[in-house]
């Protein structure tokens, strides 16, 4: 196998793709408030963003195993990651998306200026800080919450990329329909995540980490699964009455697939629950990507 392989493996890369649904959606937020897109840029900065995502994945690993692990978790990435590449080759993969990260931001300086610069910088900044902060807080039931809040940074680097401007309003009197349109990612994310905290419940509790699937209980966690989609759900009737538009509800089209996902995972079949949660997002998403073109500027 060789090292591009390797790296790829032990990143996680696959998981990456879903962040070119939320470039779709933040770019039809930019598209139908400014009517600018920079699609360049925009990918331009997915790089950034997947290098971030890498180091997630290396560092969580690297944490579990040298100072969280306890044997339990060492066995068990000894016979999965470590199958794959070796410890010394896991403590350099670290360095190289820290690397690639920085290049890339010398080039958004020569490309775009010190203004995007700055603020990519900053939002880069922040996401690493969450990166860096996700696997201590996954030990006290936090991890989930650290973990959206990257997630959601992804939105912001997104419109800035198509825009050139973040839609901030000091007045508060009138929220940019940005500010709306993305708290709608929040019970998507957390939703997501915890498709991976409830399938994984008895393992975490092997290696002492407390995840809040852990700290409700199977049947409890399994509810909250399911609020969290209802919450979703709830947040878009919200903005179709505050926008005064039935396209928001085109996600409801996802109901059936969530329904069928519950039903299983009631009668014990956790299988690929995570995967099967992110592709109805994913789905969704793209529903809600239509959505704000059809309603259009507001």
């Amino acid at each position: 196998m060789n090292v591009i392989n390797k790296y790829l493996i032990s990143t996680r890369s696959y998981l990456s793709t879903g962040i070119l649904f939320i470039l779709l959606t933040s770019s039809s937020i930019a598209y139908s408030q400014t009517k600018t897109l920079d699609l360049k840029f925009s990918f331009f900065c997915f790089t950034i963003i997947f290098q971030n995502f890498c180091f997630a994945y290396l560092l969580n690993s690297y944490l579990e195993y040298f100072i969280y692990g306890s044997e339990t978790t060492k066995r068990e990435l000894d016979s999965t990651l470590f199958r794959h590449i070796s410890k010394k080759q896991l403590r350099d993969f670290i360095k190289f998306p820290l690397i690639c990260n920085g290049i890339l931001l010398m080039v958004t300086f020569k490309w775009k200026g010190s203004d995007a610069f700055f603020t990519i910088l900053i939002l880069d900044l922040l996401q690493i800080l969450g990166v860096c902060l996700y696997t201590p807080l996954k030990y006290y039931a936090l991890g989930h919450i650290i973990f959206s809040l990257v997630h959601y940074i992804n939105i912001w680097i997104f419109y800035y990329a198509n825009t050139k401007s973040l839609p901030i309003d000091l007045s508060f009197t009138s929220p940019n329909p940005f500010i709306y349109y993305s708290f709608y990612f929040l019970p998507v994310i957390l939703q997501s995540i915890h498709a991976n905290y409830h399938r994984d419940i008895e393992i975490d509790k092997k290696h002492g980490v407390v995840t809040i699937a852990i700290i409700l209980g199977k049947n409890f966690s399994l509810y909250y699964y399911y609020l969290l989609y209802i919450g979703g759900l709830l947040y878009l009737v919200f903005l179709m009455l505050k926008f005064n538009n039935l396209f928001f509800l085109l996600p409801f089209a996802t109901i059936p697939l969530m329904n069928n996902m519950y039903s299983r995972v009631k009668n014990g079949d956790y299988n690929l629950l995570n995967v099967q949660t992110t592709k109805t997002h994913f789905f969704s998403l793209f529903l809600f990507s239509i959505a704000i073109l059809l309603v259009g500027k507001k």
